[in-house]
């Protein structure tokens, strides 16, 4: 059986503290909630203010989040939940989702519950309590350091989330705009320099490649790529069909015959696997024998400023700009963008269009005999 109410700590003089007072099987914790009311404006029989509308919204919030941690824990949570007591839960929490297989995830919260060690230094224990001021406070704090605006966002959503999980809502936060980034594609012409790059054969740096290949013949993500060879046969198509292991969407990809070649390959040892790390550091210099030193400018976002930055094109060549160039070479080819999704697995235009690196010239390139230009 459990109790949640809530009353003034005191009954006289202005301003009062609301308490609450939990009752489980016949034991009772008392908890500060941290929320102060007018003494007169407080309605004891209906635990609520007769006119402190704000203040009865945070009630409201308090009693979810008791109620919450209550049936995740069976016991009430503490007075108020310091920072501290959570970091230990971020690398739990890193370790679980790291076991589900998303280790790009598991690296944010690991990321996190570093950042948060180092935010926490010389703040004192009432600023270390989580609330909507401390999230805010970190988000600031992060920004300053001049972050790019998309870690910033994952960071704070990642902390809303763990602080969600122990019964506390947070909030809007205010961060910088997450921007996309500027980021490259490769043409259909850039890609067969790629395959055409001499390498030892058997080499990992023979692996790296052709794993860069089936990435830009299918769409897959590095962490989908070792299971290009789950084939099935539709009629007399063949396809590459997998469940997506970051969204559980499944699909289903034409194979063609530059992708059978390198499955055959790898028929019966499997798709190879290296990480993430070792494979960009190479595949750049598979880009750079491949060519590719044109000069590039990368508009970023840090820390809210818009930070401009020139590289040589094998320089930001990477795991992802083999999903990225599928999906932007095959808009520029005629498909619909509809039709793309379903090879990609996204559910939603907005995030899909983030991929599409087609630019000005590029439309201007494919569309000059189209006839609204005659």
């Amino acid at each position: 059986m459990v109790s949640i109410q809530f009353n003034i700590k005191r009954k006289t003089g202005k301003k009062s503290a609301i308490r609450a007072i939990v009752r489980i099987d016949g034991k009772t914790t008392v908890i500060s909630t941290g929320i102060s009311v007018d003494v007169s404006d407080w309605n004891a029989k209906r635990q609520r203010c007769k006119n402190d509308i704000n203040a009865n919204e945070k009630i409201n919030q308090e009693r979810k989040r008791i109620n919450t941690y209550i049936v995740k824990n069976g016991v009430p949570p503490k007075s108020v939940i310091i920072s501290d007591d959570i970091i230990e839960h971020i690398r739990q929490k890193a370790i679980n989702v790291e076991r589900m297989g998303s280790a790009n995830s598991a690296k944010v919260y690991h990321t996190l519950a570093s950042k948060i060690t180092k935010f926490n230094k010389g703040r004192t224990k009432k600023k270390k309590e989580i609330n909507k001021e401390y999230v805010q406070a970190f988000c600031d704090w992060i920004t300053d350091e001049g972050l790019s605006n998309s870690h910033i966002t994952k960071q704070v959503r990642s902390l809303k989330t763990v602080a969600k999980e122990i019964g506390i809502e947070i909030g809007k936060v205010k961060a910088p705009a997450n921007k996309v980034r500027d980021a490259i594609y490769l043409t259909p012409e850039e890609i067969e320099s790629i395959s055409k790059v001499v390498v030892k054969k058997d080499s990992s740096t023979e692996k790296i490649k052709d794993i860069f290949l089936i990435a830009c013949y299918t769409a897959l993500r590095f962490s989908d790529i070792s299971r290009a060879d789950q084939i099935k046969t539709i009629g007399k198509i063949r396809v590459v069909q997998i469940t997506q292991q970051k969204t559980g969407e499944k699909v289903s990809i034409p194979i063609t015959e530059k992708l059978e070649i390198i499955l055959a390959k790898y028929r019966e040892t499997g798709i190879p696997k290296f990480t993430n790390q070792f494979f960009n550091r190479e595949i750049k210099e598979i880009a750079k024998e491949a060519g590719m030193t044109a000069k590039i400018t990368i508009t970023q976002y840090r820390g809210g400023k818009t930070v401009h930055t020139q590289h040589n094109k094998y320089e930001l060549v990477s795991s992802h700009t083999g999903r990225r160039s599928f999906a932007t070479n095959a808009i520029n080819s005629g498909i619909p963008a509809v039709i793309v999704m379903k090879f990609t697995g996204h559910r939603s235009l907005s995030s899909f269009m983030t991929y599409i690196r087609s630019d000005a010239q590029d439309a201007a390139i494919q569309y000059h005999t189209h006839e609204f230009f005659k």
